[in-house]
């Protein structure tokens, strides 16, 4: 059985890293993934073969190939690997959705992510900064040291939770708020735990999950589903309140009201690293939508959960590694400074349009992703 699970790549001719039974290849318990990759595409070039698990993975490293996928064959490949989902709210997110659902959900959501959009949002997320620079500068005043992490989790943690759940944590000093600690179980690793997860049947998976077996069902996917569904009822019984979060947004939004590429929208964020070719491709797949155009509540909570489950970590992370990379050049860290103070001095705001006039942050953040993949 083993021999005819793992023959798959081999019996094509196609070559990989050895396996481990049942555990594969696609990940080791002693190693982090981007290194672990890396080290494979030095060792097997730019196309080998690896297994997640008993699945069969093909690895590209050709970026020519990879634009190819992303680009002209994207109708052709536009699922992710199929994941068996602990609770059906996972399968409804813009992660897991497949083919037509995946399609009308990403043609609701993208009018939402235009600059005009997020600068609803600013507010919110200046709020959110002033808390960090407070704390920061309270350290910085009493000379004591803090963990990055932790700090930037917080205030990642702040934003997330002010604009995709309508809810304010504090989480820098408030850390047995409710949100919070439901947030941060997502991201409690523990390895038994994802191996069960890996290698129990599909079938037995949402057995377990619909019986509120742990690990198969959490308490925590229970407590977002059940404060989102309440802020959406409450939403919609009082349309007469003004709100201008992820949340309004998705409970508003309908496709085919705003045109995809919003011509007032001089930086549309899903334009970003998009050349003509991109975009053109992105119109000819999102002519024809079938289904509803509004999100229904499940689908609106399930986006609110990738947005904490994708968002957190990775900007948490990112803002930790930069403030680590400018702490170890202070040469680079004085020219970013002297970039952002003529905006201080001259008293602007620090949004979304005077951001755009920043390269140097630009390139700071870009050169921070590079080494902190």
């Amino acid at each position: 059985y083993v021999r005819t699970k793992y023959s798959y790549w081999s019996n094509r001719g196609v070559n990989g890293p050895p396996i481990i039974p049942f555990l594969g290849n696609f990940f080791l318990p002693n190693k982090p993934i981007a290194l672990l990759h890396q080290d494979y595409i030095r060792r097997y070039g730019k196309f080998f073969g690896m297994y997640q698990g008993r699945k069969p993975m093909l690895c590209i490293a050709d970026p020519v190939v990879i634009k190819r996928i992303l680009v002209q064959d994207f109708p052709m490949f536009r699922n992710r690997i199929k994941q068996t989902a602990r609770h059906k709210i996972f399968a409804q997110n813009l992660v897991n959705a497949r083919d037509e659902s995946w399609k009308r959900i990403r043609s609701i959501l993208s009018p939402m992510f235009t600059s005009s959009k997020m600068k609803k949002m600013e507010s919110m997320i200046d709020q959110c900064a002033d808390s960090l620079i407070q704390l920061l500068d309270k350290s910085a005043n009493k000379r004591e040291s803090f963990l990055a992490h932790d700090v930037m989790g917080n205030f990642t943690m702040d934003v997330i939770a002010k604009c995709a759940f309508a809810t304010d944590t504090n989480a820098h000093k408030d850390k047995e708020n409710v949100f919070v600690r439901n947030a941060k179980s997502f991201f409690n690793f523990n390895l038994f735990r994802m191996l069960l997860l890996i290698f129990t049947p599909s079938v037995l998976t949402k057995f377990f999950a619909r019986s509120k077996i742990p690990p198969y069902h959490s308490k925590t996917t229970d407590f977002f589903m059940n404060m989102s569904s309440h802020i959406i009822q409450q939403r919609r019984q009082n349309k007469s309140a003004s709100h201008e979060d992820m949340l309004e947004l998705m409970i508003k939004a309908e496709h085919g009201k705003d045109k995809y590429f919003e011509k007032d929208d001089k930086f549309d964020s899903h334009h970003v690293n998009q050349g003509e070719e991109e975009i053109q491709q992105e119109e000819k797949i999102f002519q024809e939508i079938i289904g509803s155009k509004f999100l229904n509540e499940e689908e609106i909570i399930a986006q609110s959960m990738i947005f904490l489950l994708a968002g957190y970590e990775t900007t948490a992370s990112t803002l930790t590694f930069c403030m680590y990379e400018l702490a170890k050049h202070p040469n680079i860290q004085d020219k970013l400074y002297n970039e952002i103070k003529p905006l201080i001095e001259r008293g602007e705001p620090f949004d979304l349009n005077n951001l755009m006039k920043l390269p140097y942050l630009d390139a700071v953040i870009s050169e921070t992703l590079r080494k902190h993949p």
